[in-house]
């Protein structure tokens, strides 16, 4: 955990491939650590792998990537945020709302129409 800290605070691209193989891992804090530095790091290439991680068994690592893909903001991550608040699962609902909250209204509202 304390390498995905690490990367994550570095900001340092290179370290992405390393991270994006830990999101596997069988413990949950280390999958939700690795959300949180995919996150910091924001760089696009992260974000299918995040999008995967919508469906952890672990709340807190669907949150964690939830967030994630708010931080990095690419359409491809926000409509998997938007298409979470279709969720029939109250809890996925809110962690989708909290993790579009962190965005500024200009940045998604154009994008959150329903069609």
């Amino acid at each position: 955990m304390a390498a995905a800290s690490a990367l994550g605070k570095l900001g340092d691209e290179s370290g992405i491939n390393s991270l994006k193989s830990a999101l596997s891992d069988e413990d949950p804090r280390v999958r939700q650590r690795v959300c949180m530095a995919l996150g910091e790091i924001n760089h696009p290439s992260a974000v299918p792998a995040l999008i995967d991680r919508l469906s952890d068994p672990n709340g807190q690592v669907r949150h964690e990537a939830a967030i994630a893909l708010s931080a990095i903001g690419t359409d491809q991550a926000l409509g998997a945020l938007k298409n979470m608040m279709d969720a029939d699962n109250t809890a996925i609902r809110r962690i989708a709302a909290s993790a579009l909250g962190k965005l500024a209204p200009p940045t998604w509202s154009s994008r959150w129409r329903r069609r």
